[in-house]
């Protein structure tokens, strides 16, 4: 494939005999409108020798053994817009079988991130998940959350000393009674 028009149709993917990747954009690819992953990956076709197949900055591949990759694109927002939500629906009701499972991929783990700061789920992700998917989503695969946190080792205070006047007091372990 020499760009994406071609590259992007199943039956030029089901020919072609290379490898193929695909690809979802964080948040950071959003700073630009998408310019850059549009660039690289969506008007491209071709990377090294990999087929990008990609029309969209979303995704669904099948893959064997009644297994779907969905790779959702949760944008700025943090949950799909309208189109994809109609495409996602649309795959699960006239493509997946009912026995079919789905990975659901997306740039940040959504369900830590309401765990942590609290929150309702993305509307159209959940109503994607609950009333098109209906239990076929079975894993979630996601990248980071930028909650970047250091951990050093601090030594306690040498046992019996740093106290002031009479008696050793300041000396003991946090904790001892």
């Amino acid at each position: 494939p020499s760009h994406c028009g071609p590259c992007a149709s199943a039956a030029t993917l089901a020919a072609w005999r290379g490898p193929a990747a695909l690809a979802i954009p964080g948040n950071h690819d959003w700073v630009d409108g998408l310019a850059v992953y549009s660039s690289f990956i969506l008007d491209r076709g071709w990377l090294g020798g990999w087929a990008l197949p990609q029309a969209a900055s979303y995704f669904a591949l099948r893959l064997p053994a009644g297994w779907w990759l969905l790779g959702l694109d949760l944008a700025l927002s943090g949950d799909i817009d309208a189109p994809q939500f109609r495409y996602f629906a649309r795959i699960a009701e006239e493509r997946m079988g009912p026995e079919d499972g789905a990975i659901l991929v997306t740039h940040e783990p959504r369900w830590l991130t309401r765990w942590y700061g609290g929150g309702t789920p993305p509307p159209h992700v959940g109503r994607l998940v609950e009333a098109h998917l209906r239990g076929r989503a079975r894993l979630h695969l996601a990248g980071d959350i930028h909650f970047y946190m250091r951990h050093s080792y601090v030594a306690p205070p040498p046992a019996g000393g740093g106290g002031g006047g009479g008696g050793g007091g300041g000396g003991e372990a946090p904790g001892a009674a």
